[in-house]
């Protein structure tokens, strides 16, 4: 952790998070976070969506249940948008956090996206299921049906303990479907 913050990182990153690390400022063990050059997040929301009428709707994150996160990126505006809400749920009209900030200092011509997880004391296995990109424009929305299968686990003792978080996200038009199984 010692080039936390260096410029020479070049990393931006969306956090959905299931763990509560008090050394890196977390909110909470359930939460959203933009983090770049950085472990700790330049701006996190705990996790969840605005319905149609604005309320706010919490989401947890290891629920089980499948979730689409939107990331997108409006380089004119300078403004880094992360949405969240439940698959089959229209993508809500609100972002669940946004950091205006202009990104170019951080991303060079040629990058890499990855995707990455940890599950500390848990035992966890992690699906990409779904994931789209666009740049300079939108990407439709997941279509639910179209999904594949998440395998089902080897250990019968598992199966009372079985949690699928599906997660689609979206930077700027890059849509990406996680499954979680705990």
């Amino acid at each position: 952790m010692s080039n936390m913050g260096d410029p020479k990182n070049h990393i931006v990153a969306i956090e959905l998070d299931t763990t509560f690390d008090e050394p890196l400022g977390d909110i909470n063990a359930n939460h959203v976070g933009v983090d770049i050059n950085s472990l700790v997040s330049d701006k996190a929301e705990k996790a969840g969506y605005f319905n149609v009428d604005g309320t706010f709707k919490d989401l947890l994150l290891s629920s089980g249940d499948s979730m689409q996160v939107w990331i997108e990126y409006d380089s004119k505006q300078k403004q880094l948008n992360v949405t969240l809400h439940p698959v089959g749920v229209p993508k809500p009209k609100f972002p669940l956090l946004s950091v205006e900030k202009d990104l170019s200092p951080y991303l060079l011509e040629y990058m890499f996206i990855g995707f990455t997880s940890a599950t500390g004391a848990l035992t966890a296995s992690h699906y990409l299921l779904d994931w789209k990109f666009k740049m300079n424009g939108t990407v439709s929305d997941i279509n639910p049906s179209r999904l594949p299968k998440i395998p089902s686990s080897d250990h019968p003792e598992s199966q009372t303990l079985k949690r699928i978080l599906a997660i689609s996200l979206s930077v700027s038009g890059v849509t990406i479907l996680f499954a979680l199984i705990l």
